[in-house]
């Protein structure tokens, strides 16, 4: 009975020992000192997250424990490993940070070298497509091949945009020549101003010359002393140029038939059928008057006639006027 009591104290005082070793001993390396800081799990264990401690029994310096043996949180070794650590941690850094900051500078250069190129670029052809010569490798020998890209992209823009501009202005202008009234409806929003300035180029080129259409058909009218007839309708001022034409050549057909008339008669006398019109009755006296050589016929006919002893043949160089002649002598022998 006594043996049974006394072994029955034994396993108590067994398990009692057992027990606090068992609730540090959890997994994991210790340190050359036999412990180390618990990161995994720590509450089951009885510890606390990053606590450091010993699997030989010793205190963890958490309380509880008998030991007198308590350690630093952290060793000495360990320490210096942690402050190298953020040493290299930092060079580290820093060294990413200047390798950032010259990246962007980098970055930023050749985006002002790129932009620099689009500027110049863009100049250049709008100067070249004037002179219709495209050529943008010319300009750029010893150039970053930022600026190349920028400048090369720019130029082909900019005398494509240019040369796009110019087949609208022709477009417009052909339909301007072609027909009266404007129509934009197949013309991109941003060509529709160009294509109208093409189109009054056109449209005025093809407005003078049915205005000078009008204006020969006018005349030929008029010199014919036709009817009027303007033909074109269309517009005020195609009548206006016909009016104007054949206003020009019923003037000249009636100066020349003023001009005929002094051939023959010694004064000036307006057909019946032109004394109503003061323009017309002007232009055939306007005509009789131009005639030098009748007035000069005249006037030596009318002097020969004047003399006593004269006769009235007609001299050589009036032989062509000798009717004239005649009647000047005869005016000159009745005055």
């Amino acid at each position: 009975m006594f043996r049974k009591i006394f072994s029955g104290i034994c396993c108590i005082l067994i398990f009692m020992l057992i027990i606090p070793s068992y609730s540090h001993a959890h997994p994991g390396r210790t340190d050359a000192n036999g412990g180390h800081t618990c990161r995994t799990n720590c509450e089951k264990w009885g510890l606390k997250q990053g606590e450091y401690h010993y699997h030989n029994g010793g205190s963890s310096g958490g309380g509880g424990g008998s030991s007198n043996n308590s350690a630093p949180t952290q060793t000495p070794n360990v320490n210096k490993q942690t402050e190298e650590q953020r040493k290299q941690e930092e060079l580290a850094r820093q060294k990413a940070e200047e390798e950032r900051k010259k990246a962007e500078e980098e970055k930023q250069k050749a985006e002002q070298e790129r932009q620099l190129g689009v500027k110049e670029g863009a100049a250049q052809a709008a100067k070249d497509f004037e002179e219709n010569v495209n050529d943008p490798d010319k300009y750029l020998n010893d150039k970053s091949t930022h600026y190349v890209e920028g400048f090369k992209k720019s130029y082909n823009d900019t005398w494509n945009d240019k040369q796009d501009e110019k087949d609208y202005y022709q477009k417009g202008y052909d339909q301007g020549l072609h027909q009266e009234e404007l129509n934009v409806d197949q013309v991109p929003d941003h060509r529709v101003d160009v294509f109208k300035e093409g189109f009054k180029s056109g449209n005025d080129e093809r407005i003078e010359k049915i205005k000078k259409e009008q204006y020969k058909l006018g005349k030929n009218h008029g010199k014919k002393k036709e009817e009027m007839n303007p033909g074109n309708t269309d517009r005020e001022e195609y009548v206006k140029a016909y009016n104007k034409g054949y206003r020009s050549g019923i003037k000249k057909t009636i100066t020349k038939e003023g001009k005929k008339f002094a051939k023959t008669n010694y004064s000036v006398k307006v057909p019946k059928e032109y004394k109503n019109n003061k323009d017309y009755s002007k232009w055939f006296k306007q005509g009789f008057k131009s005639n030098k050589k009748a007035a000069e016929v005249r006037k030596a006919g009318f002097k020969k006639g004047k003399k006593l002893f004269s006769t009235s043949r007609v001299p050589k160089e009036y032989k062509k006027y000798s009717e004239l002649y005649k009647e000047a002598y005869k005016k000159g022998k009745a005055s």
